[in-house]
């Protein structure tokens, strides 16, 4: 699978849900006052503060408020019977769960649109979990979130942007087929065929002892 697509269209329809849902959005945040929820909700809806999602390799430029979603690393967390999963149709199948990350960095124009767009990312995250179980990811879950390095947080204040940094990991079965045709094959000899000569005798190249090949 592609973690990082399925992530940008998982974290745009999020970000879009909770764009037209104010009940919705306000609820994401617990103990802030009335008017504070309506000035943030007003502000992330708007065409101003409403981030673009994209994957990092995607085309173009594009400027904040913007969250982009690049790979990390891809490990495999588990290996089915020595990669060998099954047979199907005189075709085998190689079988591996595989785990994988993305990062997700969030672009705003606002200290507050930039908490505000981190914690309606993170609830994204959570409302598109029970679909890509649906699609075949085993695990599906929000990551955390990770400090800028000195150099960036100084780039993004010289810049007057806001920056997040967010992870999403998941985890899915790869199935590999092997066709038959595919497989190659390296000479063998059967153990009925092998002569191990003591060290008085000789091989038929004249080597002393050894292995050698019955004619």
């Amino acid at each position: 699978m592609i973690l990082d697509l399925h992530a940008v269209q998982a974290i745009s329809s999020g970000l879009n849900y909770y764009k037209t849902r104010q009940s919705a959005f306000n609820a994401l945040f617990v103990g802030v006052g009335t008017s504070t929820l309506a000035a943030w909700y007003s502000a992330f809806a708007s065409a101003e503060h409403f981030p673009t999602v994209r994957s990092y390799t995607a085309q173009g430029t594009a400027q904040a408020p913007l969250l982009t979603v690049r790979p990390l690393e891809e490990s495999v967390a588990q290996e089915f019977v020595g990669d060998f999963a099954e047979r199907v149709g005189g075709v085998t199948r190689d079988s591996y769960l595989v785990r994988e990350g993305v990062e997700l960095v969030i672009f705003a124009r606002t200290p507050d649109m930039a908490r505000v767009c981190h914690i309606v990312t993170r609830a994204a995250v959570a409302l598109a979990r029970r679909a890509m179980h649906r699609v075949g990811y085993h695990t599906w879950n929000y990551g955390g979130a990770q400090p800028l390095s000195p150099e960036e947080d100084l780039a993004a204040e010289e810049l007057g942007i806001y920056v997040r940094r967010l992870t999403l990991n998941a985890e899915y079965q790869v199935h590999i087929p092997i066709p038959a045709d595919a497989e190659f094959t390296v000479p063998t000899i059967d153990v009925a065929d092998v002569l191990v000569l003591s060290a008085t005798e000789r091989t038929a190249d004249g080597v002393q002892g050894g292995v050698d090949v019955v004619n």
